[in-house]
């Protein structure tokens, strides 16, 4: 509506300026009161105009703010300088929180991994384990058998003692090895009072015994030479030193038979011995 207003004013100026340009020909007292006239309405349309503006209300130029706005440089590889060498940064370790029950594995007491035993002896495995959670582990507190081969031991081992956090405990099982030759394998893991189950770091691990069976049962072996025994005859000759040795001879008799001879007269005359005894 205003800008029509404007224009039917505007348009009523120029027709009143072409007849003033008109009028002024003629120099005539009637020409000059028609200049005026003209002049006040120019004025008249001006301060309209004016009026008009300032009534306008002016309208704020919302001015754009950055908010929130991430600026990402981009680098091709030509804009990096040819000498400079990346190099980077070593990967920062990150402390995660301890849980009330963890463990951490320490050492093997006794019976390493791989270790042979003969068939159906007994033995027992000792692990020893860190406390590395934020819980004090109580008595109740044990080692169950988890999975693999049990080889008769008990399904659970309670501590025998209580161990706070850091410190650490010797945890012993007593196993019987199996009597058919082979590998085998025995899975445990520690319990809470409440029976929830635990590993050792990391990864909530279990621990293990791992034995080799042997085949053969045991033998004594001696090592080195076997010794022989070689009898030998010793050969005594009696020396006798100043005796003389005598020899003496005793005779033996001969028996002696005696014989008589008996002649015996035949008839022919002539004499036949008889022996006689």
């Amino acid at each position: 509506m205003q800008k029509k207003t404007i224009r039917v004013l505007i348009l009523t100026l120029t027709i009143m300026m072409l007849s003033a340009c008109n009028l002024r020909g003629n120099s005539t007292p009637t020409a000059q009161k028609a200049e005026l006239v003209f002049t006040s309405a120019a004025q008249t349309v001006s301060a309209r105009l004016t009026q008009d503006i300032a009534a306008k209300p002016t309208q704020p130029v919302a001015t754009p703010t950055p908010s929130n706005i991430t600026l990402t440089p981009i680098l091709s590889p030509s804009a990096l300088p040819a000498t400079n060498t990346l190099t980077p940064l070593p990967p920062q370790a990150t402390t995660a929180s301890a849980a009330c029950d963890e463990a951490e594995f320490v050492a093997d007491v006794t019976i390493p991994d791989g270790t042979t035993i003969q068939p159906g002896t007994k033995f027992t495995k000792t692990w020893q384990i860190r406390n590395s959670g934020t819980c004090t582990w109580k008595t109740t507190y044990s080692l169950v058998f988890s999975n693999g081969e049990q080889m008769g031991a008990a399904t659970s081992v309670n501590l025998v003692r209580e161990v706070k956090p850091q410190e650490i405990i010797d945890i012993s099982v007593a196993f019987t090895a199996p009597t058919a030759p082979g590998a085998y394998a025995s899975y445990w893991k520690l319990a809470n009072t409440s029976g929830g189950k635990f590993g050792v770091r990391p990864g909530n691990s279990h621990i293990w015994v791992k034995i080799i069976v042997s085949g053969n049962t045991f033998t004594p072996t001696i090592t080195g030479t076997t010794p022989t025994a070689t009898p030998t005859l010793l050969s005594v000759t009696p020396t006798l030193t100043g005796i003389s040795p005598t020899l003496t001879i005793t005779p033996t008799p001969t028996p002696t038979v005696s014989k008589t001879t008996s002649v015996a007269s035949t008839s022919t005359g002539t004499p036949t011995p008889t022996p006689t005894k």
